[in-house]
């Protein structure tokens, strides 16, 4: 006989296709919670690899709930599945990523049951390998200074756009539904993606941004707990070009919609209602309060790492690094020109954002090879091949470009032990 409540405390949703291969591990990560009061919702788009099957091994677990349907993607797959969640709260885990912390359902409840101006915990999230090795914290910042919590988080959010990752988050069930975007009712446009991107579009390949997005701007607040709470798998397959394409226009489109914000907010061309858990409005940034929460905005916008920075116009470092890359591109272009063969160590986000800015530019260089200690980032990067620094032979090039910020002293040290000095070229060093 079942005991529990019609109803749960708390809802985990998903959704997956053809994902056999890491289902048992995001399950068997959810089940390991401490906290035993939850439903898992799960839709399935109808897999042909074998997930069913898994599916069907645990038919003794009262509460995993599934169905299996073909939907139109990913996007239609998680707003369904958030539909089917009946908890008091809901969380979202997709299919290839697992919770670290067995504890962290039961830390999230008890935040959300004694603050009721919270309307979401989050925590922070470690990249892994598709084996599940672990790489590195997907925000390393927060690990040495958190981002603050409920009314000052707005104003880190505004400054920063660093987003809570839904990976995490745990969220009372009205505004939750309340700020998710509906799924568009039409058939998807593969190739057609617009720059700035369309709220149908925003809407069904970013459901979650979007969803932060209202959240913040209807006044709900966040408060953030310092746990390494979730996994997320690096997948090759998320790493094509189109699907980097689309990482990009989402976090333009993300991005220019809080700046848009933030300016009629400063302006005084709006005010800010703060709500608590049940809508309730308990505090409002107006003409009374607007400098001193300007002042707050200007503080974490020169003191806290900013996300998405590649595409923030606005941002003076970025302006600067953006003017640093294109200077120094030029000098190498006049230096050895597209008859050297190049090689750029280091094949992470900082190289992304060197490519990005370079542009057309970047054929301009006989760039033959990205290079990395411990390549986590596909197998190419612009249609340049990423090689692991052990199997690179550094006699087939004239020049290797350090392209990494933080690790440029240490990277220019081992570069030695195989390449006179001449021979490397540092971004920021002498």
């Amino acid at each position: 006989m079942n005991d529990r409540a019609p109803h749960p405390t708390l809802s985990v949703y998903t959704t997956c296709r053809n994902e056999a291969r890491y289902l048992a591990d995001t399950l068997d990560s959810i089940l390991a919670q401490t906290f035993e009061d939850f439903e898992i919702a799960l839709v399935d788009g109808a897999s042909t690899d074998g997930t069913l099957d898994i599916l069907r091994t645990y038919e003794r677990e009262p509460r995993l709930k599934w169905i299996s349907e073909p939907d139109e993607g990913p996007g239609d797959g998680f707003y369904k599945a958030m539909r089917r969640a009946t908890g008091t709260y809901v969380m979202c885990l997709p299919v290839s990523d697992c919770y670290l912390s067995p504890t962290w359902f039961e830390q999230c409840v008890e935040v959300l049951e004694r603050d009721p101006d919270v309307s979401m915990v989050h925590g922070n999230v470690m990249r892994m390998r598709p084996d599940g090795a672990l790489i590195a914290p997907l925000h390393p910042s927060w690990t040495e200074s958190p981002p603050p919590g409920k009314f000052d988080y707005f104003a880190y959010w505004l400054a920063t756009f660093m987003h809570a990752s839904e990976v995490t988050y745990c969220v009372r069930r009205s505004p939750y539904l309340e700020c998710y975007p509906p799924f568009p009712g039409r058939a998807p446009t593969p190739g057609s993606l617009s720059d700035p991107l369309g709220d149908d579009d925003f809407a069904r390949f970013g459901p979650h941004m979007k969803c932060l997005f209202n959240f913040h701007t209807r006044g709900y607040l966040a408060s953030y707990l310092p746990v390494m709470a979730t996994g997320v798998r690096e997948n090759l397959d998320n790493l094509t070009i189109s699907r980097r394409r689309y990482i990009m226009l989402e976090a333009r489109r993300y991005t220019s919609d809080i700046r848009a914000y933030r300016d009629a907010l400063l302006d005084g061309r709006i005010d800010h209602v703060f709500r608590s858990g049940r809508g309730e409005t308990i505090r409002i940034i107006d003409d009374a309060a607007r400098d001193a929460f300007a002042e707050r905005v200007a503080h974490y916008r020169a003191t806290a790492r900013q996300m998405f920075d590649v595409i923030d116009d606005e941002n003076v470092h970025h302006r600067d690094r953006v003017m640093l890359f294109r200077r120094k591109w030029a000098q190498w272009c006049e230096a050895f020109g597209p008859s050297s063969p190049v090689a750029i160590y280091a094949g992470g986000l900082h190289t992304e954002q060197l490519l990005e800015i370079v542009g057309d530019d970047l054929k301009r260089l006989n760039v033959i090879a990205i290079v990395d200690q411990r390549p986590t980032q596909g197998e190419q990067m612009r249609g340049i091949p990423i090689v692991q620094k052990c199997t690179f032979d550094f006699s087939t090039v004239d020049r290797v470009i350090v392209s990494s910020k933080a690790y440029e002293a240490e990277i220019y040290a081992e570069l030695l032990e195989v390449l006179p000095p001449h021979r490397i070229e540092r971004i920021y060093g002498v």
